[in-house]
């Protein structure tokens, strides 16, 4: 028998599931809907060929049209870097290009598996904020210059959208919780422009 440890709202949509280990198949109406978070501080999914992912509860690329178990989609929290402990960043060198290779080795595990991921803008990339303050959950700061930051952020949102068709439907999000310094330290000025540049960086590509 399955147990449901959590059900997050609802998803009427007939599944193919397997209801006992070696027994028959049965069509069941799946009325839970989750979306996990990898990690806090950046580490990534299991990869593809990872003996633990076949283990996952949720279909990778050679079971994807079997069935979406347990998720439809992971939000991929401090994305773009920031991370505790001073690494993680998608921006690099000493202009913060985007390193298109590394954003796509966190976002292909996901999409590999038939779910759809929901980008998450928050942390702001070390690279932008080399004074940045190492807070909960990583750099709490904002872009030292928010013009070059928010032209990131147009380069981030076109590069998912080139190698991913579906990436214009996916949802987008900034990071929550300003008033929170475990999460920002920067005033709320400060995160408004960043809010408007993620917008128009998403709305634009």
């Amino acid at each position: 028998a399955l147990v449901f440890v959590q059900c997050i709202g609802a998803a009427a949509a007939a599944r193919n599931v397997n209801l006992a280990l070696g027994g028959p198949r049965r069509t069941a109406t799946r009325w839970w809907r989750t979306s996990p978070t990898p990690a806090n501080d950046g580490l990534g999914l299991a990869p593809r060929g990872d003996p633990l992912a076949s283990a996952l509860p949720r279909p990778w690329a050679q079971r994807c049209n079997d069935t979406k178990l347990l998720t439809d989609s992971v939000s991929l929290v401090r994305l773009l870097g920031g991370w505790k402990g001073g690494g993680g960043d998608v921006a690099t060198g000493p202009n913060c290009a985007l390193n298109r290779t590394l954003l796509y080795e966190r976002v292909d595990p996901v999409v590999d598996a038939c779910l759809s991921p929901i980008i998450v803008l928050d942390n702001v990339p070390w690279c932008f904020a080399p004074n940045g303050t190492a807070s909960t959950y990583g750099n709490s700061a904002g872009p030292d210059d928010i013009e070059a930051y928010g032209l990131f952020l147009i380069d981030v949102t076109e590069a998912l959208r080139t190698r991913y068709p579906a990436a214009a439907t996916w949802y987008y999000r900034v990071g929550t919780e300003p008033n929170y310094g475990g999460h920002w330290t920067s005033g709320f000025d400060a995160y408004a422009r960043v809010y408007d540049k993620a917008v128009a960086a998403v709305r634009g590509a």
